[in-house]
């Protein structure tokens, strides 16, 4: 028996057609029959896994969804234990965005059993393109820019982004320091391929085997077809945005069994072959097992909706030998666009991972268990002693407030001091031969006493297009406990006033009904206003807007939802410090036996909250008025600056110019924020779905999808 054992072991290492997949049906601790785990199959492109032996689906039933309508999600493990994902072609988590967005961000917290998401609303999200003819839906697939995936380093998270040229091809790098709220790009792009992503080592890095950051990618220049390979690249963890510190894997060693890096693009090589299914995928590190993660997805379109193709390969290092623990043709439900493991949601010994996938269009979690070869796992890494960590830094939030009464937004008529409780629009500022000045009341503001406000601003939703010539000036009312407004004369315009003021000069026309536009930064106003002697967290923020020229903007008294919104970003005094572990090399695998069926030995050298809670649809939207201001490059000299409370209307970019080397793992000063999930009463969050087939209730418009 022993014989035959090796024997036909030794066959799936020879003879490559015989290989591995899913297909037995087991009994699940539910009593219902479990999806297929592993028995040979004839497409899967390499043998099977020595190590992982087997892996059980959880039942359908057990799926857990969110983010309804929304996909594309490749989460990281950030450094305040949430996951932090891009998301496309949706609204994200409840409450929804007002229109959809091509690419959103989202922040989602506790357990895969039991997780709730938050949509991080920012100037650099980018809402989905108007259809050119009406009825088309919105524009979306490879005519917009999408996140390719994200990781965060150091306190820093990094995102790939795709679609560069606006057809699906090309991949740019981006960086947030502040836990996705504002975003900076690469100058550069990669054009040789369409779709790159990170390979995830656990919490903000902290299980990297080195000083390096690897990514993976399809050899092809688009996102949307399908290749023979994939490559593998690495750069310092410190000059990220550096495109001259990028190396690209060559071809292993002979004689040293190592791997061989290339600064030359054009010289790299493959570390995994599969003719025609090369497209998208997602690598993570299981540090219990030693063992690399590797989910593959070969179909597109409408078919990996219902159903879809992907593997599963694991292997003891980043290039490889790569052997398969899962491959399926079919799987027993729709798998959507993207699929990854999130270290966070690894047990501790390993056997229990996650798959985070875009099924039914949503945020979707399964679990499953794997079954391990305990000869072939390597021993822990050895226990060392907790030392001191430094100051820990500010905790970041974002907090958004609507207006929920009639009497918390009004307009007030100057020739005779009128005030309009009750109006369908602000007009800002002048109709006809009336000006107007418009006040806005924010109830239950959830900000602390002591904030720092890093970033404030209005969002405003146009009842139609505007190009007037337009300056306004906003202000904010600087009293304890700010009134409803009231139908007595002057009732808005005699109110006092904040010292702080910013200037709206020459605001952007207002190109479309329904756009959604922000003010400037409005942090120094914000700051005045909660620095009182009285403030507390709970009370009440107002707005005092003037000017000159046109804009009119939605009111809560038509569609509530629609009424503009405050977002305000700020931090708050830094925790007590705490002690960690010093990191340590990960202890090296067991080597796999000989496999002489895996690819040959000469490679090929080719190859970035609102609410809408009603199911109105809206017609459109615009991208924010400074979002291409962030597209600059790191400056040569420094890190990203943190954002100061000030009265500047934007973002100051940095310098251009290159990022030189940073110290490790020291974070840069403007990477100092640890994005907490936000209470309760300040934003609503969605809770977790119940099973697979349960409705959606919520409409969107018709959405070109991936």
């Amino acid at each position: 028996m022993a014989s035959l054992i090796i024997l036909i072991y030794s066959a799936t290492l020879f003879f490559p057609h015989i290989l591995w997949s899913a297909s037995v049906n087991l009994t699940s601790l539910h009593g219902d029959s479990a999806p297929p785990t592993a028995t040979p199959h004839p497409n899967a492109p390499y043998p099977p896994s020595p190590v992982i032996t087997r892996i059980d689906w959880a039942p359908e039933a057990d799926v857990l969804r969110g983010g309804a309508g929304s996909d594309n999600w490749w989460p990281t493990w950030a450094d305040d234990d949430n996951l932090y994902s891009g998301y496309g072609d949706g609204s994200g988590f409840k409450p929804y965005t007002e229109t959809p967005m091509s690419l959103g961000f989202a922040r989602i917290s506790g357990l895969p059993n039991h997780f709730v998401g938050n949509n991080i609303r920012t100037p650099d999200e980018f809402p989905m393109l108007p259809p050119a003819n009406p009825g088309e839906g919105y524009i979306g697939g490879r005519k917009v820019e999408k996140s390719a995936g994200m990781l965060m380093v150091d306190g820093v998270l990094y995102m790939w982004l795709r679609n560069i040229d606006r057809d699906g091809h090309e991949c740019k790098l981006g960086w947030s320091a502040d836990h996705a709220l504002t975003w900076r790009y690469a100058d550069w792009t990669f054009a040789e391929f369409g779709f790159c992503n990170f390979v995830q080592f656990g919490k903000n890095y902290s299980d990297a085997r080195d000083n390096y950051v690897y990514i993976v990618a399809a050899d092809l220049p688009s996102a949307y077809q399908f290749g023979n390979d994939y490559i593998l690249m690495r750069v310092p963890k410190a000059q990220l945005a550096t495109r001259a510190a990028y190396e690209f894997f060559q071809r292993m060693d002979n004689n040293t069994g190592q791997p061989v890096w290339n600064t030359d693009i054009d010289q790299r090589g493959s570390i995994f072959q599969i003719p025609d299914k090369a497209r998208r995928s997602a690598m993570s590190y299981n540090p219990a097992l030693g063992r690399y993660l590797w989910w593959q997805g070969y179909t597109g379109g409408l078919e990996q909706r219902t159903g879809g193709s992907f593997g599963v390969y694991d292997a003891p290092e980043p290039w490889g030998p790569w052997t398969t623990v899962y491959y399926t043709d079919a799987w027993d439900m729709g798998v959507g666009d993207s699929g990854s493991f999130p270290p966070k949601w690894f047990s501790a010994d390993g056997r229990t991972i996650n798959l985070a996938f875009s099924g039914a269009d949503s945020f979707s979690v399964r679990a499953a268990t794997l079954t391990i070869n305990q000869a072939l796992i390597p021993p822990p890494m050895p226990t060392v002693a907790p030392t001191a960590t430094p100051t820990l830094p500010a905790q970041a939030q974002q907090i958004v407030q609507q207006i929920l009464e009639t009497t918390d937004d009004a307009e007030e008529r100057s020739t005779d001091g009128y005030v309009y409780i009750d109006s369908g629009d602000l007009d800002m500022t002048k109709e006809d031969k009336d000006t107007y000045t418009i006040g806005l009341r924010y109830q239950n503001v959830a900000l602390p006493a002591g904030a720092t406000i890093q970033r404030a601003y209005l969002q405003f939703m146009s009842t139609g297009v505007y190009d007037a010539w337009t300056n306004l000036l906003i202000q904010g009312e600087n009293v304890d406990a700010p009134l409803p407004y009231a139908q007595t004369t002057n009732n808005i315009s005699e109110r006092t006033r904040t010292n702080a003021a910013v200037a709206w000069d020459q605001v952007p026309a207002w190109t479309m009904e329904n756009g959604v536009y922000p003010s400037p930064n409005l942090a120094a106003v914000v700051q005045e206003m909660i620095d009182r002697p009285n403030w507390q967290l709970g009370h009440d923020l107002a707005f005092v807007i003037t000017g000159y020229g046109y804009r009119a903007a939605w009111s809560m008294d038509i569609y509530r939802e629609r009424a503009p919104k405050l977002m305000i970003d700020y931090t708050t005094a830094a925790p007590t410090p705490t002690s960690t572990n010093t990191p340590v090399p990960n202890a090296t695998s067991t080597p796999l036996p000989t496999n002489t069926s895996a690819p040959p030995a000469t490679m090929p050298a080719t190859a970035i909250s609102t609410a809408l809670s009603t199911s109105t649809p809206l017609a459109s939207s615009t991208p924010f008025a400074s979002s291409t201001a962030m597209a600059t490059p790191p400056s040569s000299t420094a890190t990203p600056t943190s954002v100061a409370a000030t009265t500047t209307a934007t973002l100051a970019p940095p310098a251009t110019g290159t990022v030189a080397p940073v110290a490790s793992p020291t974070p840069p000063p403007s990477a100092t924020y640890t994005a907490t999930p936000l209470a309760p009463t300040a934003t609503p969050v969605e809770q977790p779905g119940g099973s697979a087939g349960a409705p959606l209730n919520f409409y969107l418009p018709t959405i070109i999808k991936s």
